[in-house]
């Protein structure tokens, strides 16, 4: 549905504990009975739905100002009932971002009027900032990387060989784990070079708790090194006492024989 302005008229759900960004597949669940009406309208027309994340997780009937400006348009892909456990579980594919201009309805579920944010289809390659911030954050990206053990060493070189600052962003996005508040500040970014920015502010402060964690478990490991040879040559000095011991009680016996 549309009206002026590009505006559209969409079945809104509030999503709490995850954010959906562009390009992304994700499964996700919804228990909220608004949650599940929107859903439900949404499957009966063109699949369409707009995700925006709550500002606090535990107000559990938003309304406008409980929610992020920006959110995203999802097609919803697949959606389980699943009956014992009161909840439905969904698969949905973010298409754009978009704009909350207002709720058009709060009863029986949201309806949100948007309008959509593209992304821009040219990129100024002499933007000499937007070029530093690239090189920056694909250097903190590989630095973070050496943290993550179980991520593959090609979604690592696609990365660091991407230099499209859209689709560097939706790869990252993709592979970071990083706070769902971090996430959905991201999302409310326009500016590339900014997201960019902030995506890079988030990935160092990530390092820097790497590094802690790891000076940490590094000084228990010494403590207990030490504590354990300590402990072992107690029990060292203990065995030679004993052993002492027993070879002067034999003397003792020897000399008086």
């Amino acid at each position: 549905m549309r009206t002026k302005a590009e505006e559209i008229i969409l079945p809104a759900i509030a999503l709490r504990g995850v954010v959906v960004f562009p390009k992304m597949n994700i499964q996700f669940e919804v228990s909220r009975k608004k949650s599940v009406e929107a859903l439900k309208e949404a499957l009966k027309t063109d699949k369409k739905v707009f995700l925006v994340p709550q500002k606090d997780d535990n107000i559990k009937n938003p309304a406008k100002n409980d929610l992020y400006r920006y959110g995203v348009v999802a097609t919803v892909r697949q959606s389980v009932e699943l009956e014992e456990q009161k909840i439905t579980r969904l698969m949905v594919e973010g298409l754009y971002r978009a704009r909350l201009s207002d709720l058009v309805e709060e009863e029986p579920y949201l309806i949100a009027k948007i309008k959509p944010s593209y992304e821009p289809k040219t990129i100024n390659k002499n933007d000499v900032e937007l070029r530093a911030v690239i090189k920056t954050i694909k250097s903190v990206f590989e630095r973070y990387s050496f943290y993550i053990p179980d991520m593959p060493y090609d979604v690592v070189e696609e990365i660091l060989n991407e230099n499209n600052p859209y689709r560097l962003f939706n790869r990252l996005i993709m592979v970071v784990t990083i706070a769902v508040d971090d996430k959905a500040v991201l999302l409310q970014e326009s500016h590339i070079t900014s997201k960019l920015g902030i995506m890079s502010a988030i990935l160092s402060r990530e390092i820097e708790v790497f590094e802690l964690e790891d000076s940490i478990n590094k000084s228990i490991s010494v403590q207990l090194t030490i504590q354990q040879r300590q402990a072992y040559l107690k029990e060292k000095m203990k065995a030679i006492s004993k052993q002492l011991g027993e070879n002067t009680e034999t003397d003792e016996i020897e000399e008086n024989d």
